[in-house]
């Protein structure tokens, strides 16, 4: 289906989901960073249905599904995974809250996705708008 079919239209990015290996703070201590060429071996846990799948995939990790991320790191906890994988700001903040911050980034991003607003077709004065002040935010940011 082309984009142009769906009932939608996009405003610009105006952030980033950035994935990245999550391990306890324990394995970080023993392995450091993970690199891609080490997730070719590694069995890691993901959300059911996630795009980050798609990311995985391409390194030839071994995949396991979880209902939610927080599953996924109790099995990781129970050394039945070897990292999970999930959105930074995702996994940093379910660690600080559910696991006294001991679930550590352990990878560089694997990849990213581009956030959007969708608007109802017909909205292009609102997307417009949107659009202009996403790019002052975004020039804002870039002066601070």
């Amino acid at each position: 289906m082309c984009s142009s079919d769906l009932p939608v239209i996009p405003t610009d990015p105006y952030s980033k989901f950035e994935v990245v290996i999550f391990t306890t703070r324990k394995n970080y201590e023993k392995t450091g960073i993970l690199t891609s060429e080490r997730l070719s071996s590694m069995k890691i846990a993901i959300q059911k249905a996630s795009y980050i799948k798609d990311y995985l995939e391409k390194f030839g990790s071994r995949i396991v599904e979880f209902e939610n991320d927080i599953q996924g790191i109790v099995q990781h906890i129970w050394e039945e995974t070897d990292g999970i994988a999930t959105e930074r700001n995702v996994g940093n903040y379910i660690s600080g809250k559910f696991f006294h911050g001991d679930i550590v980034p352990a990878s560089e991003s694997i990849g990213s996705l581009d956030v959007v607003m969708l608007l109802k077709k017909g909205s292009e004065e609102l997307q417009q708008k949107l659009n202009k002040a996403i790019a002052e935010l975004q020039n804002e940011d870039k002066n601070h």
